[in-house]
């Protein structure tokens, strides 16, 4: 057996390390399936097996018992174990040796009453009546003069066997001894009968070391808590000698132990035995005497130690109890010393004299009642014998752990082991609890395992220490099943050490009790910490291996720290479970989205799983439940499918009390594990048989979940999970459909496509690749889209620069099928099988946080690099472009569904994790190629369905340009705030500039400097507009109209007042082109748009003040502008400042009084908006002061000339005179305004001192004078 490897992964690891002599093979391999029990002795090696037979047993016809009247017989060989080497051979170093009990009908009668009475576990059928010890004269037995030597056919026997003895008791107390075991068949060198009482059996024997107890002795524990020691007689070789050692009755009364024999040979071995050997066919009379007569030296012997008792009057009927019976009856007995290196059973030590008084041993005693009991017992030199102190005494089962509201019914020990070898020694049991759950609704049994420390110096059980674990493995029915119910087959301790830290690691071995090869043997593991973290991994062996664990044949496997199974198929497994660091990682690809519901920690996930994963195998191998698929409630409302049906009555309770979440998580686990394994059918010769064959494996499994009542708890990502198995499953059976369809065309010299029919037919090369890249893609159907994704990378690298077009199509073809084929499986399967609404999958998803497998990153990827192969070909316009363009239709269907399923996958993908920008860069290359490849209805129904902003509107001006009307094409009803249909556009937003739809549309117009199309369409979304054309600076020209269309007529008033240059100059064909005009005309339209206002308001007056204000500005400049001929002063708009420096300027400057005039005008015109928007501030010359002094200043030699005649003229002359003047011009046209008579602002009167101060006569009166009449005859009054 070269493939030695049987389980093997992150928690696990199993393989053959032994097998056993080829004569169970040859002679008695039915002895293995049929024994009592068995067991492996750490100390020697050596290996047995028990087989008690009646006359009328026909399981074992071909064995050496048959025809036997009632015997049993043990079979003894030496196992080799060997964890290293690469060739295992059967253990045939020392032929097996066989020895037969004389009480044998005592193994027979106890086997029949356990069947009879229906007990689910055996008084001693898993516990050990058999011990080896060190023989105390190696190799020679001597009696009455006789010498025997006990020699083996080989010197490998003699080297097996050599120096070791054999203990064997019967449940009655007949303990025989064999002083050699090296010859085969002999009869026993002495026998003892213990003193039982009535109804009381032997049920445990444990060797004692010869260091502690004298040499070649054993305990031999009872069903009522009485432990005897039986000795060798070193005086007498061949004589053994017995005393009770232990007893409740001791310990409760605190009777001292009394120096009696019990058992003792004297007499009766010179009746019954010759030396060495029994006497030759006892008659059954004789054993019947000489049972009767030590049991009433028994009885006599209990009565005195029971002087006293109040229950004495009343006779021993109590011990009929049969419960009380049951409780008492010891199952283990240990025993070792208090020092840091504890009795190793493994020893070996000199025989030394039991009359030792420095030895100070601890005997642990463990009863089905879960009392745990610690006596002292230490040898008294002056009495002889051994004496024993009650020192500590536990109940076990108050340690066991159970949520609040549980109440413990009953509980029962089973099985216990210790660990003394290891620095940290503890003890382990385990029991069988009924637990009252749920407030009284009901009881529930199951398995536990207790564990305790030992202080190594005082001997004593940490009691406060103890702590349990559930073994969740096990349902009620299953552990209470009448016919086959789950029963320990041992119990094996261990020491496991992790980043520094030691825990106690113990192994339960579970299994059916009957073989009826259905049900695996399940290793439970538990895992004690020291910081209070248990763990339990449940270990299903397989069942082709170990399909029978023999009862009790388990150890220690000190090389590995695991433990080594003795299997009816004659072969020795080692199990060894390995527990990662308590630091605990999340399962990240299955993580819950919901931050609200209960986490499931990734260890109780891999507990339910392991269960429900051995629940599915366990019911695939009975075959015996045929059900049909139950119709969904979806299918048809009025018909309920069978959810709650519990098809397994032995489903774990793990996965029954698991919450939803970690349930689900299980599941999943399960339903990978089952895709993902290597396929076992019959029929299996082909990758599409190896996907059949999946397939069919999970819909059993979903059929399975369906019926155990599973189903119906998985949340919404464990539903959608199974069905993403169930179409990966599809697709690749799909992907493998379609390549087998090209290679068959090729094989026939098929020609797939017209435009692929080129001189060049030979595509070996390319089918080679092709094949190649996908060997083995059916085996990890979890890893599909990893797979694709590498298969396409590998065939089609992205930048090849040439890809044939034959190539290119053959691989787009066979993907594109294979998710075609998925797609069918969901759109067939989805409802009837999984219990998904197709409709409402979107919403789930984006609800749950979930999405198919097409959503998955490496589905997604792999899309996407064909849809980008394609596009780059395209682009290189070659003779693979020109052929793929002429196979438009075939590509066509294949471009529209590869865009369909990556912008589904997207769109799939709850938008909070969701990719965005890839999302995006999918739907710009879907968008390119449906154009190349599809219709226009094809890519602008993409564009809607995923609300491609781009794509939308530039089909709809396409249509809208080449005058091809057409109402699913018209944008208004796409942006109006009153269309429904298309709501959802406007919830949605452009990735690359963040704009919903509409504002999306006003900037492609914008781009195009389409601005009357953003204005029209704006009129349908107004308030959208006036937002987006608030944000983009190009529309800033624009957004007085909308406030006018808007109706905001202030805030109109107010955008056109702050148009700056450009956006006026926007207007024009020529943006360089700024008109004086087109100012005015602006603020023209800002004053009728703020008289159109409410003019009461504040803001209405103050821009109305302002518009007038630059209106006239406006007005000088452009006078001004028609008396300069050497430069175009309207080239730009001046300021108050500079228009008052260009008048005073001109007023100088020119010579023509009519110019002047013109000049000086401006400028009071000027100084009058100087003037009103600036506080008085008479330290500062005022504008109209200035002009008043170039007016005057022009002609001020005329001035003086009038001042000297002016006396003397006539009011005519005076006139005359003054006419020729510029100021008396400007004043007189500045006075005949009405206004100005009513409201003097820039008049020469208010600022006459200023002016006379300015042209430095302030101290002339009679000029001062006379510009006063000059002002007068303007027909202005003068106060």
């Amino acid at each position: 057996m070269r493939d030695r490897q049987l389980l093997r992964d992150k928690k696990v690891t199993s393989f053959v390390n032994g097998l056993l002599p080829s004569s169970f093979e040859n002679q008695s391999q039915d002895i293995l399936t049929h024994c009592h029990y068995g067991g492996i002795d750490s100390t020697s090696g050596l290996a047995y097996v028990l087989v008690a037979s009646s006359s009328n047993d026909t399981t074992l016809s071909s064995s050496s018992f048959k025809g036997e009247s009632a015997s049993a017989r043990i079979r003894i060989w030496k196992q080799d174990v060997v964890s290293l080497s690469e060739e295992l051979l059967p253990s045939d170093e020392a032929p097996v040796v066989e020895f037969t009990h004389p009480q044998g009908a005592s193994f027979v009668q106890q086997q029949q009453q356990q069947q009879q009475q229906q007990q689910q576990q055996d008084l001693v059928g898993s516990l050990p009546l058999v011990a080896f010890s060190a023989s105390s004269v190696v190799g020679t037995g001597t009696s009455r003069g006789h010498h025997h030597v006990y020699y083996s056919h080989t010197q490998k026997g003699v080297h097996a066997y050599s120096g070791m003895s054999l203990y064997w008791s019967s449940p009655n107390g007949c303990v025989c001894y064999w002083n050699n075991i090296s010859e085969s068949g002999r009869d026993c060198d002495a026998f003892t009968v213990l003193s039982l009482d009535e109804h009381e059996v032997a049920t445990f024997v444990s060797c004692c070391d010869s260091t502690t107890m004298g040499s070649a002795s054993v305990l031999v524990g009872t069903s009522k808590k009485r432990v005897f020691h039986v000795w060798k007689n070193n005086t007498r070789p061949l004589e053994l000698e017995s005393r009770l050692l232990l007893s409740d009755d001791f310990k409760e009364r605190g009777v001292e132990l009394q120096s009696s024999r019990q058992g003792l040979l004297g007499g009766l071995y010179s009746k019954l035995f010759t030396p060495g050997k029994l006497k030759g066919n006892a008659s059954a009379e004789e054993e019947d005497d000489l049972r009767s007569r030590s049991r009433s030296r028994t009885h006599s012997r209990n009565r005195s130690h029971r002087r006293g008792s109040p229950e004495e009057d009343n006779g021993s009927d109590n011990d009929n109890d049969d419960e009380k019976q049951m409780g008492n009856v010891i199952i283990g007995i240990f025993h070792f010393v208090a020092s840091a290196k504890l009795f190793s059973p493994v020893k070996r030590a000199k025989h030394t004299h039991p009359n030792r008084n420095d030895t100070h041993v601890y005997i642990c005693m463990v009863a089905k009642d879960g009392t745990l009991d610690v006596w002292s017992v230490t040898f008294d030199t002056y009495k002889g014998h051994y004496v024993g102190k009650h020192v500590q005494s536990v109940s076990c089962f108050t340690k066991l752990v159970l949520n609040s509201c549980d109440k413990l019914m009953g509980a029962t020990a089973l099985n216990v082991d210790i660990d003394i070898q290891s620095e940290s020694a503890s003890i382990s049991l385990l029991i069988k609890a009924s637990v009252l759950h749920d407030e009284m609704m009901h009881v529930n049994d199951g398995y536990y395992i207790l564990h305790f420390p030992i202080n190594v110096d005082t001997g004593c059980v940490d009691a406060d220490g103890g702590s349990s674990v559930w073994l969740s493995r096990y349902s009620h029915d299953a552990v209470n099943s009448t016919w086959n119910p789950i029963v320990c087959a041992g119990l094996v301790t261990a020491m496991e050490e992790v980043d520094d830290e030691a825990s106690t690691v113990v192994y339960s071995i579970l299994q059916p009790k009957r073989a009826e090869g259905h049900h695996p043997v399940t290793v439970s593991v538990a895992k004690f910490s020291g910081r209070g973290v248990n763990s339990v991994v449940d270990i299903d062996m397989p069942i082709d291996v170990v399909p029978r664990v023999i009862s009790g044949a388990v150890q220690h496997d000190c090389a590995t720290d695991g433990c080594n199974l003795v299997c009816t198929t004659g072969c020795v497994v080692n199990v060894k479970a390995t527990f990662p660091s308590t630091i605990q990682t999340r399962d990240v690809k299955q993580a819950l989205a919901s931050s609200s519901r209960k986490e499931a920690s990734q260890e109780m996930v891999e507990v339910v799983s392991s269960h429900l994963y051995s629940a599915f195998q366990t019911h695939e191998r009975t075959g015996d439940a045929q059900y049909e698929l139950p119709m969904s409630p979806r299918v048809k409302d009025k018909i309920l499918s069978p959810y709650s049906k519990r098809l397994d009555p032995l489903l774990p309770p793990s996965i029954t009390n698991a919450e939803r979440e970690t349930l689900s998580l299980a599941v999943i686990a399960v339903s990978a594990q089952l895709v993902d394994e290597p396929s076992h059918g019959k029929d299996v010769i082909n990758a599409l048989d190896i996907i059949s064959d999946k397939v069919q494996m999970h819909q059993r499994f979903i059929l399975y979940l369906i019926h155990a009542g599973i189903y119906k708890r998985l949340n919404f990502n464990g539903k959608l999970t199974l069905r993403d198995h169930g179409e990966m499953m599809y697709a690749i059976g799909g992907f493998l459909n379609s390549w087998n369809v090209i290679l068959e065309a090729q094989s026939q010299k098929l020609i797939l496509h017209e435009a692929l029919d080129t001189d060049n037919d030979d595509h070996s090369d390319e089918l080679s690749l092709i094949g190649k890249a996908l060997q083995g893609i059916e085996e990890k159907v979890t890893q599909f889209p990893a797979n694709i994704l590498k298969f396409q990378r590998q065939v089609l690298p992205i930048g090849q620069q040439k890809i044939s077009a034959w190539m290119l199509f053959i691989l787009l073809k066979i993907y594109c099928e294979a998710l075609q084929n998925g797609m069918i499986f969901r759109s067939e399967h989805s409802e009837k099988l999984y219990d998904i609404s197709i409709e409402e999958c979107r919403s789930m998803y984006h609800d749950h946080g979930s999405s198919s497998w097409l959503s998955c990153e490496n589905s997604l990827a792999c899309i996407h690099h064909s849809l980008t192969t394609l596009s780059l070909v395209m682009h290189q316009n070659g003779g693979a472009a020109r052929s793929l363009k002429e196979m438009r239709d075939a590509m066509g269907e294949i471009v529209e569904n590869f865009s369909a399923y990556i912008l589904n996958g997207y769109s799939d993908i709850r938008p909070a994790i969701r990719n965005e920008e890839r999302y995006d860069a999918a739907k710009t290359l879907s968008f390119d190629l449906l154009r190349v490849f599809c219709s226009c209805e094809s890519a602008f129904q993409m564009s809607l369905d995923h609300a491609y902003f781009s794509g939308i509107v530039e089909l709809c001006h396409d249509k809208k340009k080449y005058g091809q009307y057409d109402p699913d094409y018209d944008l208004t009803s796409l942006i109006s705030d009153q269309c429904q249909q298309f709501s959802f556009l406007r919830d949605s937003l452009d990735y690359k500039t963040g704009l919903n739809f509409s504002k999306y549309v006003f900037r492609w117009y914008t781009d195009k400097s389409l601005f009357g199309t953003v204005l029209e369409l704006g009129k349908l979304c107004p308030n959208e507009l006036s937002e987006y054309i608030e944000e983009d600076e190009r529309l800033a020209h624009l957004r007085w109209i909308q406030q006018v269309n808007v109706g905001h007529f202030v805030e109109a008033a107010s955008d056109l007042m702050s148009l700056k240059p450009d956006g006026i100059a926007a207007y024009h064909d020529d943006a360089k082109h700024q008109s004086l005009e087109d100012q005015q005309l602006v603020l023209s339209l800002a004053k009728l748009a703020a008289i159109a206002s409410d003019e009461t308001s504040v803001k209405a007056r103050c821009i109305l003040s302002t518009v007038q204000d630059n209106l006239i500005l406006h007005s000088v400049q452009q006078t001004l502008a028609e008396m300069i001929d050497t430069y175009d002063l309207c080239e730009r708009t001046l300021d108050a400042k500079s228009l008052m420096d260009v008048s005073l300027d001109l007023a100088k400057s020119v010579s023509s009084i009519d110019d002047q005039i013109k000049a000086c005008l401006a400028g009071l015109s000027v100084a009058k908006v100087m003037d009103g928007s600036k506080p008085v501030d008479h330290n500062v010359i005022l504008p109209s002061a200035k002009v008043w002094a170039v007016s005057i200043d022009s002609d001020i030699q005329l001035w003086h000339d009038m001042v000297r005649s002016w006396s003397f003229l006539s009011d005519k002359d005076k006139i005359s005179n003054l006419e020729r003047t510029t100021f008396f011009n400007v004043a007189y046209q500045y006075y005949s305004n009405p206004e100005v008579r009513s409201r003097d602002e820039v008049g020469f009167l208010p600022v006459q001192n200023e002016v006379l101060r300015l042209l430095g006569i302030e101290h002339d009166s009679s000029l001062s004078n006379l510009l006063q009449e000059a002002v007068r005859f303007c027909s202005v009054p003068i106060a």
